[in-house]
């Protein structure tokens, strides 16, 4: 077994590797960072800014997908201590919405974009064209549309409504027809055609 070190808390929570998998990149959840690293010689490279708490990564091509779990910061408001960055919360202590960003691999530069309460797990559909995030604790996901940098929103149980879905992760089939929302707190995979 191998490893290589992070000093700190960082927390590495998501992973992404190059096509080619030269480059890996890891969204530091405690530092809000994401950092690069070459795979071959596990030197740290570039670390760039997240907002707060990224979690879950996506690559393709030159562009990188990060959920992150607090969205923006906000200096108003209630806040609650988490990592080296305090979160807004509303009076329950619940995180706030969260956000989206896609980054420039080539620039590190980034565009943020709006989605539910705790993004978690994201997937990009086959095709490239959409970018799945679930919405944890929204029973909510996001669909991007990555040509027209657009979000939108589907409730998972429109019939009952029922609270606690907790979908976390999301995945499409190979041939991207269909998608699969894992949801923890129904113990139970979603399925959408």
């Amino acid at each position: 077994v191998d490893r290589i070190e992070l000093k700190g808390h960082p927390i590495p929570a998501g992973l992404a590797f190059t096509k080619d998998g030269a480059t890996l990149y890891a969204a530091l959840h405690h530092d809000n960072q994401i950092l690069k690293i070459d795979a071959r010689t596990k030197e740290l490279g570039a670390r760039w800014n997240t907002e707060l708490a990224p979690f879950a990564l996506a690559l393709r091509d030159q562009t990188l997908y990060v959920s992150n779990r607090a969205g923006k910061v906000r200096a108003s408001g209630k806040q609650a201590p988490s990592g080296k960055q305090d979160l807004p919360t509303d009076d329950a202590g619940s995180a706030l919405n969260g956000t989206l960003q896609v980054f420039d691999t080539a620039s590190g530069k980034a565009g943020s974009f709006d989605v539910g309460l705790a993004p978690a797990g994201i997937a990009l559909s086959p095709s490239g064209d959409q970018l799945i995030i679930a919405n944890a604790h929204a029973d909510t996901f996001s669909i991007f549309d990555t040509k027209a940098r657009r979000m939108s929103t589907v409730d998972i149980d429109r019939e009952t409504n029922l609270p606690g879905l907790l979908p976390n992760f999301a995945a499409f089939r190979p041939a991207g027809a269909r998608l699969y929302i894992a949801c923890g707190g129904e113990n139970s995979i979603v399925v959408f055609d």
